[in-house]
């Protein structure tokens, strides 16, 4: 075969990579980015060896495969080995030495990236609007909340607590587990989240989970959150409610159709392999969601759904008003969902999900934006 075939094979399996990373498939997609390098491999073998241009833009090719499929020993060994060619261009060297740099900015060498501890998530926000160490504000803080109240209810679905139904946790709680975010090296948009324990619980004796042990018991429900089925989840969470607010959660971190983002990458402290969040994710983990409330309907009702922009909640009463169009909805029952609203959703887009009774009114369901 000649340097144009394997080519133009390379970028074949490598277009099937990308589409296999957005589906949040990221074992295939790291196999088929390595199987493309090897394809571009051949192709600089068969290679004119005066063509230097063409020779530096494969070496870039080969290394940056290898990148975009999270394989930074390959990526640098490669980048290493073609960056000191006397066939290369300066064009290639160049080229070569900027992806160095952000291999180094990913791995343990850089000292952002080393301070790893027991019990850091690390997030990556990919794709859309996303630039290199930027992103909207709104969309990180409502991120970071989103974890914040997730790690929160993994502790105390560990500790064997009854659910509650506001969305702040205990005094007690909050004085024994802070949630932290840390920076870390660009790359899209990159931060970690966690829970720090206090030292005075383990002084006093108190019964303090490790911040692995949440950690690792968040990624897990997410995880089994967004199979095809929520069966090992339920084996896992055996309270409807703790089960309901894990899949509400995990479908909150998951990008919409319209976000500003298309993927949310989530990898554990001690792990190299990522796991992903894609839009597809969010539609398989609301089917479930549907497919739960579904099930709880009453005799005589009919499901809902409002899409409008959330202009007030009663938090005594456990409603809330939704202005779609010129039509005003009031949906009452809205349970725990209430506090979890203000300061986030208020005059938002939102898409709510509601029983009507045969009398007529709305009974709150589900809720979530519609950004």
């Amino acid at each position: 075969m000649s340097w144009k075939a394997h080519h133009q094979e390379s970028e074949r399996i490598a277009w099937e990579a990308d589409a296999a990373k957005r589906d949040g498939k990221d074992v295939l997609a790291q196999t088929l980015y390595r199987r493309a390098a090897e394809e571009e491999r051949k192709a600089l073998a068969d290679l004119d060896p005066t063509k230097r241009r063409t020779f530096g833009i494969t070496t870039v090719g080969i290394a940056s495969l290898y990148f975009q499929g999270n394989l930074l020993d390959e990526a640098e060994q490669a980048a290493c080995e073609f960056i000191t060619s006397d066939l290369n261009s300066d064009f290639g060297r160049n080229e070569l030495r900027t992806l160095l740099a952000s291999i180094y900015a990913l791995r343990e060498y850089d000292p952002v990236y080393a301070e790893e501890e027991p019990g850091q998530i690390n997030v990556s926000v990919i794709g859309g609007h996303i630039e290199r160490g930027s992103a909207p504000a709104h969309l990180i803080n409502q991120t970071i909340k989103t974890f914040d109240a997730f790690l929160y209810r993994t502790v105390e679905h560990l500790q064997k607590r009854p659910f509650r139904t506001s969305s702040h946790a205990s005094r007690e709680l909050r004085e024994q587990y802070t949630p932290w975010v840390r920076q870390l090296a660009p790359g899209s948009f990159r931060f970690a989240v966690g829970l720090h324990a206090s030292p005075q619980g383990r002084l006093l004796g108190n019964s303090i989970l490790q911040p692995d042990v949440v950690s690792d018991t968040l990624l897990s429900i997410v995880s089994m959150a967004t199979e095809n089925t929520t069966d090992s989840l339920e084996r896992m969470v055996s309270s409807e409610p703790y089960l309901m607010k894990f899949l509400r959660l995990t479908r909150d971190l998951a990008p919409a159709s319209t976000s500003e983002h298309e993927r949310l990458s989530l990898r554990a402290w001690n792990e190299r392999q990522p796991m992903t969040l894609s839009q597809e994710t969010r539609k398989a983990v609301n089917r479930h969601i549907r497919a739960t409330t579904k099930a709880n309907q009453k005799p005589g009702e009919a499901e809902t759904e409002i899409r409008g922009v959330l202009r007030g909640v009663d938090l005594e009463q456990r409603w809330l008003k939704v202005a779609e169009g010129h039509n005003i909805h009031v949906v009452r029952k809205a349970g725990d969902a209430i506090d979890d609203l203000v300061g986030s959703m208020i005059n938002q887009h939102v898409i709510v999900l509601a029983n009507r009774t045969q009398r007529g009114r709305l009974q709150f369901v589900d809720i979530q934006s519609d950004d």
